[in-house]
């Protein structure tokens, strides 16, 4: 909104203050009082516990330390922080709980407790809102 001198610190821009008005046109939108949206297409896919999705050494834990929830954990990129809210377009809401591994970082990946569903879902290009809490 113009005039508004609300500044936040957003963890996609290497932890640099900006003033809302400035990012206007960088699909940061003003939403409720005190919560900023960050809407961006990113690449979407499905993991689940087992060794073939994790590797050797699957625990199933995520990067939260509790075990990884269907139908709320998503695991995404290590520049934004554990807890942060997302909405992923026609698959709902989200809690990013867990991380991907280095060389897919920039995705999402969306946790099912079964290998076949994960499969079946494959990868996608969906919408991502990221919310993130304004601080003065």
């Amino acid at each position: 909104m113009p005039g508004r001198r609300r500044s936040f610190k957003s963890p996609r821009y290497a932890g640099g203050y900006f003033r809302l008005d400035e990012l206007a046109g960088w699909g940061i939108f003003w939403s409720f009082k005190n919560t900023a949206m960050i809407i961006t297409n990113a690449i979407v896919t499905a993991y689940c516990c087992c060794t073939l999705c994790c590797g050797k050494q699957a625990a199933g834990i995520a990067a939260n330390g509790k075990a990884p929830v269907e139908g709320v954990t998503v695991a995404g990129p290590r520049n934004i922080p554990l807890g942060t809210q997302i909405h992923i377009e026609g698959i709902g809401y989200r809690v990013v709980t867990d991380r991907t591994a280095k060389r897919f970082d920039g995705r999402f990946d969306i946790y099912f407790r079964d290998h076949d569903d994960a499969k079946k879902f494959g990868k996608q290009k969906l919408k991502i809102t990221i919310y993130d809490s304004l601080r003065n």
